[in-house]
């Protein structure tokens, strides 16, 4: 018998080329993935801070009045009381805000390309503190700007075309101090309500990349350390605790300005609080009497005006922070809308205003009723501030389902489309809105909006310019 011993056949090497590719093409979506969630997130990080940029400045502006730059003659002068007094509020705002380079205030030239400075936090920081470099003397990015010093705006297009408006910020722009991230809000004034100046707020990019780089720079070694699947989920997870760690600090830093501001509001109110009621106990002449009682007249819209501003802010601060408490209860939706009806009633009658309010009845369910009343008196009183006098509101309030929903109608002044996609942010206002009321903050729909959605609800609102708004509100039942 012939046997013959064959050798083994060579296994053919094409299952290892696959195994192979399908690795290495594996790797690649892993680094592909990655680089994307890398490159979304730090533009989604350098939006947040942009956002607090504006949200820092726009607080800041309520400090200032800016019919007191309107009387600054000479601009030029750095030991005018105007200019070294904001000065030195712009060097407590950033010695208050962490990650805050720079702090001051501009108002226009003839040249739209052009601002002047007015004040800078540096103007009064001490030598050693601009030293930076700690070389003995100020080199050009370490010098302040002087009073009227001229600054080229034509590369910044939120400070030109928009910091007149409403709050602002840009993107990474550079100059003499080096590359910064911007936001911006403008002063108005107590008498016209006109903007006549700005102040900005500047984080410099180094800044802004290490905050990013404490968030991001992980994220590649461990997708590359560990596999594919569950170690792409793990470090996803991982990437997202991390950036909601930093918009949490950016929370903190942003309450902490608005309880400083809370603090700077509530002092001035103690004293005028006190002038007017020594003013009262002292003027006993007739005449006296008559020019006192005028100016204690005046000076208490103030301070209803100035604690309207702390109760805005302090609430916003509570919807921004959920802290708000929802207690639900047994309630009618209607009883409370003739609550706030009856509230506004004093100023309905002021000028000379008609409401109509229309129900299908049977509005009884489980809400807030203080929460959803403070909602829907900013709603109505937007709603009287924005129309005309001798002007009419609808209130509608409907079932539908297992929904309520509560229309309040105004044939007012309107708000500009342009407008419509962030009316709901805090410290936003119709651009069109400094004609009917110069000193409003912008806060009154943002905490109607966190209310309602606390609530489990939603709210929108159709507005066309010229012929009204109406602000609708769904609730569940």
């Amino acid at each position: 018998m012939n046997n013959k011993i064959h050798a083994p056949a060579l296994r053919t090497p094409w299952f290892s080329i696959v195994v192979c590719a399908l690795f290495i093409a594996a790797l690649l979506s892993v680094v592909v993935i990655d680089a994307n969630l890398f490159a979304s997130g730090r533009a989604m990080m350098q939006a947040e801070l942009q956002e607090r940029l504006r949200d820092v400045a726009a607080t800041a502006a309520i400090e200032f009045d800016g019919k007191d730059f309107l009387s600054v003659n000479d601009i030029k002068d750095p030991t005018s009381p105007v200019i070294v007094s904001a000065s030195r509020k712009l060097e407590a705002l950033r010695a208050n805000i962490p990650n805050i380079r720079y702090a001051y205030i501009m108002r226009k030239t003839k040249d739209p390309n052009v601002f002047a400075f007015i004040a800078d936090a540096d103007m009064v920081a001490p030598f050693k503190e601009l030293d930076r470099n700690q070389n003995g003397i100020l080199d050009k990015d370490e010098q302040p700007p002087t009073p009227g010093e001229l600054y080229d705006v034509s590369k910044s297009p939120g400070l030109r075309n928009e910091a007149f408006i409403h709050p602002a910020a840009d993107g990474v722009t550079s100059d003499q101090w080096g590359a910064e991230i911007s936001g911006y809000a403008p002063i108005r004034s107590s008498d016209t309500g006109k903007a006549t100046a700005i102040v900005g707020v500047d984080m410099g990019v180094q800044d802004y990349s290490s905050l990013s780089d404490r968030v991001f720079s992980t994220s590649l070694f461990f997708l590359f350390l560990l596999g594919i699947g569950s170690a792409a989920v793990s470090v996803f997870l991982l990437f997202v605790e991390r950036r909601m760690a930093m918009i949490r600090q950016l929370e903190r830093e942003r309450s902490g300005l608005l309880l400083l501001t809370s603090h700077q509001l509530g002092q001035p109110l103690t004293i005028f609080q006190t002038s007017i009621e020594s003013l009262q106990d002292e003027a006993d002449s007739p005449k006296l009497r008559d020019a006192v009682f005028e100016h204690i007249a005046n000076s208490q819209a103030g301070i209803y005006r100035m604690r309207r501003i702390l109760s805005l802010v302090k609430e916003a601060a509570s919807v921004e922070d959920r802290t708000l408490p929802y207690r639900a209860e047994e309630a009618n939706l209607d009883e409370v809308i003739r609550e706030v009806l009856r509230e506004c009633d004093v100023r309905l009658r002021e000028r000379k205003m008609r409401v109509e309010f229309k129900t299908s009845g049977g509005m009884v369910f489980r809400f807030d009723r203080s929460l959803l009343k403070s909602a829907l008196l900013n709603v109505v009183d937007n709603a009287i501030l924005y129309s005309k006098e001798g002007g009419e509101i609808l209130i509608r309030s409907v079932r539908d389902g297992n929904l309520v929903r509560v229309e309040v109608q105004d044939f007012g002044s309107g708000i500009p489309s342009f407008d419509h996609e962030r009316i709901f942010q805090k410290f936003t206002r119709g651009s069109n809105a400094n004609s009917f009321d110069p000193d409003g903050v912008g806060l009154g729909l943002f905490i109607a909006r966190g209310i309602v959605k606390l609530a489990g609800g939603k709210i929108w609102l159709e507005s066309q310019e010229g012929k009204g708004t109406t602000v609708t509100i769904n609730l569940p039942t």
